[in-house]
């Protein structure tokens, strides 16, 4: 049962209608003229009629504008409107225009009025109280909006001073009686009738329920707006409405019509227990349901928005919305290549953990390209493939950066011809060496003929150049480009760019002056330079027959007077094309014992039986000689045997005895071995690497390794090596651990000889999802491309650069692959696979082009070429190729040896 109170008893009367009549007079010919006042009457008008409105019906409203509104006019409609009224109808009548103070009166200012006494006279508000004493109006509501209108309220008709049967009897003025009616700027409305509209037409919500204007709603929402506005156009001014009437209670103004009456009664009612407990249910359902919408829509919200995040230097790319967060968020969605660097110093992504927010449902990049440097710009624009965009961001960087910070690396892959005399200006201007070093690249790559080249460029040292620069060079072998590679022989400490000369040489067609080679061999350090004078010699036909007959004569030289000697006859051993050289058996007498072992290892390898017949009592038998002896089979086992079970044994002999001992020995000495490392607490790693290899040779079985594959040296490698070979599904069980501590790192490079099981790749990709970079190093190399592919494309940083790093070495990837392929946020991984594929292709066609017997040593070039820049994978690829010599084990433990 619905109780009503008497307020709504009250209201309930007022289902009757609005009777309304609007006036407004702004250009009476005798008084100053007016902007507002017919407009706002017009559009107050169309407030209450709209149907979006109060949607009063058009006969029940009366709109008197200008000449319509004389003062006869206003008074009969005022009549007509007070006697038309029902007890169930309300009156509402608004005048806007000039107001005028009388000695004991107010009066509007009508269209006829004339000034001083003459007739017509303006209407007088005793006028307008006696047109409404006669009303049976339940509610009569009058608003003037004009200057000093609280004037009225001073001289109020006797009709509002007391209600009589009615519900309310209302009088609102837009000012005091000082004060004026402000209006907007270029001719607007008042702001005091611009207020009253909106509140009518709904366009500003009032009150407690939304389309019900109560009298408090409406004077508490004016007063507050209009003060506000009038004050932004002087602090000083003022403007404060006034109202003056009788009411019981809180008067109903208007209605919109969208609310009905039944409508506010529901909302006014009060109910009884019964209806209050089964509305709290209802209300319990309906909050629950909101909270899941809510819930639902924040949830969706969070699924569909990214931010970007610093974190440990790196800019990371989330799922979900700063500042707003729920459960399960924010997860991650990619880690980007860009760093802090990578953004400008004002960007809150510069600090660890500053926050990035993009639009809901919009991507990261546009958002994120804000803050980035110019330099980020250019790479983000080569990840993408927009070369041209990213070679127009590197243009425009050099006239505000002549550093290119962020992207001279950029300047070798991105330049063309007409960049040549650009290239030329960065490297006369460029502030740092590495940027010149990289212009200097570009244009080798570009024309190393050309007389712009960077090869021409004087005062430069060599090894400041990257090794892009020999691999950048393209056929023939032009002169400028022969003349910076014999520069790099001899003269520049640094092994590697040796060996990038050699094979650039190789690839080019570049003859090597005869004396460039030996002095490459005195400069280089201990005997690391030979392995590629071998190489050079035996990949090349013209330069090097003259070469191999000058090699006697180094060789033979005296030994004491410099290290050539001993390096020729190490070039000489390692070399497949050298002659014998007989006269080496003269070095036998030289005190260095480095120098005999080189002359047995040169002769053994190059001379027939009728030259090294009696060597092993030519010379001394040092365990080096001896190592080298067991190769060729020359020394008994037992020998070696006896040899290793002196007591005073020096450790560095020890390793070489190992060696040979594996290469002459039987599956019975690997329990000698074993005794031996035992009793030998002092076996330093040298040592440890001879008793890997020699076991590695007796097909030892894995379960012997294990005490050498702990820790980060030589030896454990090697033992990795040996288990690989001799067990294979060992060598898998082992990774299967590893991998599960995290540390699967070593097992990366014997990938493709694992025979791995579906299980053992469940596995891997399971650690490769949780971040594990050795498991997608291996997946990288012995899966099917798409499983590749997905690598190269997964969020996680680590696990992308491991699957970009060991993909080269998959034959299954192709460059065509790639074409098909976009990654979710810009990456540099697919770039660079693509470049890596490209050498592959190149390196590969290389050394089909070799002769056979050359391709082993082709390899061993390129690899030490290409090494700064090459990937795991690449050189992974290279090794396959290397020579298998049956002095492998003797130079691993010559390396290695002090």
């Amino acid at each position: 049962m619905v109780v009503v109170t008497q307020h709504q008893q009250e209201q309930g009367a007022q289902g009757g209608r609005i009777l309304a009549l609007l006036i407004g007079v702004s250009s009476n010919p005798h008084y100053r003229q007016l902007g507002a006042p017919a407009r706002d009457a017009a559009a107050l008008h169309q407030a209450l009629v709209d149907p979006k409105g109060c949607g009063l019906p058009p006969s029940d409203v009366k709109l008197l504008r200008e000449a319509e509104a004389t003062s006869a006019t206003i008074l009969k409609e005022i009549a007509a409107i007070s006697s038309k009224a029902s007890e169930a109808d309300r009156i509402f009548i608004y005048f806007a225009g000039h107001g005028q103070p009388l000695p004991s009166d107010f009066a509007l200012i009508t269209w006829d009025t004339r000034p001083g006494d003459q007739a017509p006279t303006p209407v007088r508000g005793s006028e307008i109280g006696s047109a409404l004493s006669g009303t049976r109006a339940y509610g009569v509501l009058l608003v003037i909006d004009c200057c000093y209108g609280a004037n009225f309220a001073d001289h109020v008709p006797q009709f509002f001073r007391s209600r009589g049967r009615s519900g309310y009897r209302v009088l609102l003025s837009s000012t005091r009686a000082e004060q004026r009616s402000w209006e907007a700027a270029a001719g607007g409305s008042t702001f005091f009738s611009t207020y009253l509209r909106r509140c009518i037409d709904g366009s500003d919500p009032v009150g407690l329920i939304p389309g019900a204007i109560f009298l408090s709603d409406l004077t508490r929402y004016i007063a507050d707006n209009v003060d506000r506005q009038v004050r932004q156009l002087d602090e000083t001014y003022r403007q404060e409405q006034t109202f003056y009437g009788v009411y019981g209670k809180d008067p109903l103004l208007f209605r919109q019509a969208r609310l009905t009456e039944s409508r506010i009664l529901q909302l006014l009612a009060r109910y009884s227990r019964r209806d209050l407990a089964r509305f709290a249910a209802i209300g319990t359902l309906a909050l629950l349901v909101i909270v899941s919408v809510v819930m639902m829509t924040h949830y969706s919200i969070l699924e569909r928005s990214l931010y970007a995040t610093t974190t440990s230097g790196w800019i990371d790319v989330n799922v979900g919305r700063w500042g707003s967060h729920a459960y399960g968020f924010p997860k991650p969605f990619w880690q980007s290549g860009l760093t802090n660097d990578d953004v400008i110093v004002t960007s809150p992504l510069h600090s660890e953990g500053g926050i990035v927010n993009a639009p809901v449902e919009e991507p990261i990049l546009p958002t994120l390209h804000e803050h980035l440097t110019p330099g980020a710009k250019a790479r983000v624009e080569y990840w993408q493939g927009e070369d041209d965009k990213a070679r127009e961001k590197l243009l425009d960087l050099w006239k505000v950066d002549q550093s290119l910070t962020g992207a001279a690396h950029l300047l070798p892959r991105l330049a063309r011809r007409e960049d040549l005399q650009w290239l030329a200006e960065i490297e006369n201007k460029a502030p740092s060496e590495i940027v010149r070093a990289f212009a200097f690249v570009a244009a080798a790559a570009i024309a190393p003929e050309d007389a712009a080249s960077g090869f021409r460029t004087n005062k430069r040292e060599p090894y400041t150049l990257p090794m892009e620069v020999l691999t950048a060079a393209r056929p023939p072998c032009v002169r400028v480009v022969r003349d910076y590679i014999v520069s790099l022989l001899g003269k520049v400490p640094s092994e590697d760019y040796r060996s990038a000369a050699l094979n650039a040489a190789l690839r080019l067609g570049c003859d090597i002056p005869l004396d460039a080679l030996p002095m490459m061999l005195i400069y280089s350090f201990g005997l690391f330079g030979v392995e590629d004078v071998a190489g050079y010699i035996d990949s090349r036909q013209s330069s090097s027959d003259a070469l191999l007959a000058m090699l006697p004569a180094f060789a033979t030289a005296d030994p004491e007077k410099s290290d050539l000697p001993k390096k020729t006859m190490a070039v000489i051993a390692l070399s497949t094309r050298a002659n014998c050289v007989p006269g080496l058996k003269q070095q036998f007498a030289a005190a260095d014992p480095d120098v005999r072992a080189m002359a047995v290892a040169a002769l053994l390898a190059h001379c027939d039986e009728n030259v090294v017949r009696g060597i092993e009592d030519a010379t001394p038998v040092t365990p080096e000689i001896a190592s080298i002896l067991a190769v060729h089979g020359r020394v008994s086992a037992e020998a070696i045997r006896a040899r290793l079970n002196a007591d005073d044994l020096d450790v560095y002999d020890a390793a070489f005895l190992l060696v040979a001992l594996g290469a002459v020995g039987s599956a019975n000495d690997i329990e000698l071995i074993q005794n031996f490392l035992a009793r030998r607490a002092d076996a330093e790693e040298g040592v440890r690497i001879g008793a890997v290899l020699a076991l590695h040779q007796l097909r030892a079985p894995a379960s012997i390794a294990k005490p050498f594959l702990s820790g980060i040296f030589e030896s454990a490698k090697l033992a990795l090596e040996w288990v690989v070979d001799v067990d294979p599904a060992e060598a898998v069980r082992l990774m299967r651990a590893a991998v599960e501590r995290h540390e699967g790192e070593a097992y990366v490079k014997f990938a493709r000889r694992l025979p791995l099981l579906a299980d053992d790749v469940s596995l891997l990709e399971r650690a490769s999802k949780a971040g594990d970079a050795s498991a997608a190093g291996i997946l990288a190399q012995t899966q099917p491309t798409a499983k590749v592919l997905d690598l190269i494309l997964s969020p996680n940083r680590r696990v992308r650069s491991a699957a970009t790093t060991w993909a080269p070495a998959n034959p299954a990837i192709s460059e065509e692959a790639l074409e098909r392929r976009a990654t979710p946020f810009p990456s540099g991984e697919i770039r660079q696979l693509r470049s890596d594929l490209g050498k592959r292709r190149m390196m590969l066609a290389l050394l089909d082009a070799a002769p056979p017997e050359t391709r082993a040593w082709r390899a061993k070039l390129l690899a030490s070429t290409w090494r700064p820049q090459l990937t795991s994978g690449l050189l992974q690829l290279l090794e396959d190729n290397r020579p298998k010599s049956a002095m492998k084990n003797f130079w691993a433990v010559r390396g290695s040896s002090p």
